[in-house]
């Protein structure tokens, strides 16, 4: 199990918008996720800069050598329908590809290297149209790709348990969950709401692609 983690926020009000680690595995992963800089500024318009991370991974991540790939977006808002080209050079890095103009064709090339799926988490914001913003996520993933999730704090089990229903280990993944609770009041309600988050996971998704390369991940 390799693990990469990307930090963003939104190219038009935060200073560090983008932020990428390496693909690491077992205790480093503590270093990596603590090494992001988060005191980063908000934006308030119901989207942000999604669609650059999906480029990025699109553009410069090969997983060609692994046999199963998920790709988790974690947000409370909707990304941005076109991609800026001006923030595609700057913020990336990258020459922009004009044939990628519309964040729908970057999560279409996305979703043929492996699983997309995005955890929508409820937001406090009183200007956002949560049923908008996930209309146009669906958009980008299909519907059945999107885990929404009331808790926060229940993000990494809900994303553990979607690889649990992918790969038929519920029952393991529903021990491991009540251990790890030690016992709590709460572990009935928090495991139902990890279960209702993961409830279409699984339905019309497209198989792996098969492994074609034996380079390193990068």
């Amino acid at each position: 199990l390799e693990i990469l983690f990307i930090v963003h926020g939104d190219v038009r009000t935060d200073n560090f918008p983008i932020q990428v680690t390496k693909f690491g595995r077992g205790i480093e992963l503590d270093q990596m996720i603590s090494s992001f800089y988060r005191k980063c500024g908000g934006g308030g318009q119901g989207d942000e800069s999604q669609e650059l991370v999906a480029y990025y991974l699109l553009k410069q991540v090969d997983t060609t050598t692994a046999q199963n790939v998920y790709t988790y977006f974690i947000t409370d808002e909707a990304a941005c329908d076109v991609l800026d080209p001006e923030a595609v050079k700057q913020h990336l890095g990258l020459p922009f590809d004009s044939e990628l103009t519309q964040t729908t064709e970057v999560f279409a090339g996305l979703q043929r290297r492996g699983k997309v799926f995005t955890v929508l988490c409820e937001t406090n914001n009183q200007d956002y149209d949560p049923d908008k913003i996930r209309r146009r996520w669906e958009a980008n993933v299909g519907k059945n790709n999107i885990m929404p999730l009331s808790d926060a704090r229940r993000v990494v089990d809900a994303i553990l348990y979607s690889i649990a229903k992918l790969t038929g280990q519920t029952a393991q993944f529903t021990q491991n969950f009540v251990t790890r609770q030690q016992g709590s009041q709460y572990t009935a309600q928090n495991l139902a709401t990890v279960q209702k988050s993961v409830a279409l996971i699984g339905d019309n998704l497209p198989a792996t692609p098969p492994v074609t390369s034996k380079k390193p991940l990068i």
